[in-house]
């Protein structure tokens, strides 16, 4: 992944959209969004101009400003006609005043709570992650996990911005097949939820995951990989289909340091 592909994707997920979204945005396929990403490709300057209006995208490079047309050599530029209308006063009753102001003081409360109080713009939680969860019989038993916790964010450079960079593992213990549907990322600042991004399958090749399916008692490696940020720990929720057709879910919450 380049840099300009990091960078995408981070202010991207920043905004709590899905790649599917932001091909929306711009009108053109997931496919491509994934592309740009993962430096398959990149954008070309009209898209460039897009992403930085709907991301407030930092490209690292300057974009070239639209040409404007130039006027024709005495030809004056045209003014706008004058106003001959005279000014009028609108009057609003003061009931009307005071409502809008009750209005406006509502929608203050009402966003303090949504970015106050923790979680409250997610049912999803630290402790909702961090569940023990018992496998039935029968049924595929993922267990997801980290060989490094909390993970720790690192430099190549020492000018560089520290990136996090670990593999994830998904290990099937009950002995039965499964094939991994989704996987939801949600990311923490303490308790409150910051944004939240999902992998769909056709997404797993671009994070190292290769196939879906993890036979009994194996297991399969996801990579992580993007600048440090204010995160302070990311929730796992892997979801799918067992070879029992029984739906089976995995969660796992890993912890995130800066040196």
């Amino acid at each position: 992944m380049n840099e300009l592909g990091q960078r995408i994707r981070q202010a991207r997920m920043e905004r709590g959209w899905t790649q599917a979204q932001l091909a929306d945005e711009l009108h053109v396929t997931r496919q491509t969004i994934s592309n740009w990403e993962n430096g398959r490709s990149i954008p070309d300057y009209g898209m460039l101009s897009q992403l930085t209006k709907l991301l407030a995208l930092d490209t690292g490079f300057p974009l070239p400003d639209a040409a404007q047309p130039e006027a024709e050599p005495g030809q004056a530029e045209p003014q706008p006609p004058e106003d001959t209308q005279p000014e009028r006063r609108i009057i609003r009753p003061p009931w009307l005043v005071w409502a809008a102001a009750g209005l406006a003081l509502l929608l203050c409360v009402l966003l303090a709570v949504h970015w106050l109080v923790p979680n409250a713009r997610s049912p999803y939680t630290i402790e909702w992650f961090s569940q023990v969860q018992t496998p039935e019989p029968g049924c595929a038993a993922v267990r997801t996990y980290s060989l490094e916790s909390p993970a720790k964010a690192r430099q190549n450079r020492p000018e560089a911005t520290p990136m996090y960079q670990f593999p994830i593992f998904m290990k099937e213990e009950n002995g039965v097949g499964c094939t991994i549907h989704e996987i939801v990322l949600v990311y923490f600042k303490g308790n409150r939820v910051l944004y939240i991004d999902s992998l769909a399958q056709d997404d797993f090749e671009d994070n190292s995951l290769g196939t879906p399916y993890i036979a009994a008692n194996e297991y399969r490696r996801m990579g992580r990989s993007w600048f440090a940020g204010p995160e302070t720990g990311i929730g796992f929720w892997i979801r799918g289909i067992d070879d029992n057709g029984n739906p089976f879910e995995s969660k796992y919450y890993l912890p995130l340091e800066r040196n």
